[in-house]
């Protein structure tokens, strides 16, 4: 609880041609984003961008990180996915070490 939590994105561009994709992190009521919440980048063609996001779990149990979409244009329709959508469990901090 409160331990900064990296999380990394991997995006491969695996067509012939190169593709601007936008990376978002949603807002979660059970982590805090610490640092951008949203980047846009051109992949070249067989390329990869990795995007890395940091949380901040406010809760504990097994919880739900925020929803990171993808967006990214294709035939000229916009295309989305929605990635990261496993849970975590954050475990309650050890009530026995603290002082006081």
């Amino acid at each position: 609880l409160g331990e900064l939590l990296a999380v990394e994105l991997v995006v491969e561009n695996k067509t012939a041609s190169s593709v601007e994709y936008q990376v978002e992190a949603q807002p979660s009521e059970t982590f805090l984003l610490a640092g951008f919440r949203s980047t846009r980048a051109r992949v070249l063609p067989c390329g990869a961008l990795r995007v890395a996001f940091n949380l901040v779990p406010i809760a504990v149990g097994l919880l739900h990180p925020p929803k990171i979409v993808l967006k990214w244009k294709q035939d000229g329709q916009e295309m989305q996915q929605a990635a990261c959508t496993a849970k975590v469990f954050i475990q309650p901090p050890d009530l026995s070490t603290q002082d006081g």
